[in-house]
């Protein structure tokens, strides 16, 4: 496997299981489709569940048409391994504030199985929400649910298969310094909208060139060649976010979870901050993870709007990934 060897070891499930249904002609190939999406159906129904736990019903049933409506994160980039994890996560979430302390452990360990990145960036979200909630509420379930997260990482990545570890501790190194690696990536870009280039990476660092495409094109860069469909994309991805961030703001939500949610979205600008991280691991599944903790304050504006609103975004996202 070359270079990325680790990722059999790093994405067990998603690479693991297969393989030990390769013995029998045509299901290994099947697999690789099948088994994460029984993985991904986890996240909408817990999802669900875990709403309910806070919410009526039918606000409960928007905030998960909400997850719904990013279905595609199943097949990036190019296969279940992010979709998969974090069907796993929205399960460890839900027994978290349900009590189910034996779920979350096994599905912690599940997490750690399935994919390296998604795991390391929850446990982020558990330790700083920890170390915020101990001012606030009750923070012993999700002190003991950090704790183990950060051991099994250190087990599995560093000591059992280390050359995963490697790859963490590099990205986490680019992640929190100014990686000139990473902005001389994106110098085609820079080039290709005749961007002239300054020699201090530092001065580039604050470029939007030199983010990823996606980030790029969320704040505009390409809406004069955009389709039709795609500006009516760029409308409502902004009028869902801008609503997301309000509803944060002013919606009643159990302490801890508010606490989840925030820091959840600090990430997502920390993304949009950091080229590094808007480079190598990407906007999209930052808010995809984010989106477990973020769904329900969709809910800050009546469901008359917020139905239409996740019904159009979704048409939009059906259409431009179906239709060539």
């Amino acid at each position: 496997m070359g270079d990325h060897g680790y990722l059999l070891y790093s994405c067990v499930l998603m690479f693991g299981l297969p393989l030990l249904l390769k013995k029998h002609p045509g299901i290994s190939y099947l697999s690789y489709r099948i088994i994460p999406a029984v993985f991904f159906a986890l996240m909408p129904s817990f999802s669900f569940l875990l709403f309910r736990e806070f919410l009526p019903l039918p606000q409960s049933l928007i905030s998960t048409f909400l997850i719904l409506s990013s279905f595609y994160i199943l097949y990036y980039p190019d296969n279940g391994r992010v979709g998969m994890a974090n069907g796993i996560l929205t399960v460890i979430v839900w027994s978290l504030f349900t009590g189910h302390l034996t779920v979350m452990l096994i599905f912690s360990i599940l997490l750690i199985l399935s994919h390296y990145g998604t795991s390391c960036h929850f446990t982020v979200i558990a330790v700083l929400s920890t170390a915020t909630a101990v001012f606030f509420t009750e923070w012993t379930h999700l002190a003991v649910l950090s704790v183990f997260l950060i051991v099994l990482i250190y087990l599995w990545f560093y000591k059992l298969k280390p050359s995963t570890g490697t790859v963490i501790s590099t990205f986490a190194a680019g992640t929190v310094s100014v990686n000139s690696n990473t902005l001389k990536t994106q110098v085609s870009t820079a080039r290709y909208y005749k961007i002239v280039e300054d020699k201090s990476p530092l001065r580039n660092f604050f470029r939007i060139w030199y983010r990823e495409s996606v980030v790029q094109a969320a704040f505009g860069v390409t809406l004069k060649t955009a389709s039709f469909l795609q500006r009516t994309e760029f409308v409502l991805s902004w009028t869902i976010v801008l609503t997301v961030s309000i509803g944060l703001v002013l919606m009643p939500v159990p302490v801890l979870y508010k606490i989840l949610a925030s820091v959840s979205y600090l990430l997502i600008l920390w993304t949009l901050l950091i080229p590094h991280m808007s480079v190598w691991y990407g906007i999209s599944r930052v808010w995809f993870v984010s989106l477990i903790f973020l769904a329900p304050f969709i809910n800050i504006i009546p469901p008359y709007l917020s139905l239409p609103l996740i019904a159009l975004f979704s048409f939009c996202i059906i259409y431009k990934r179906g239709v060539p």
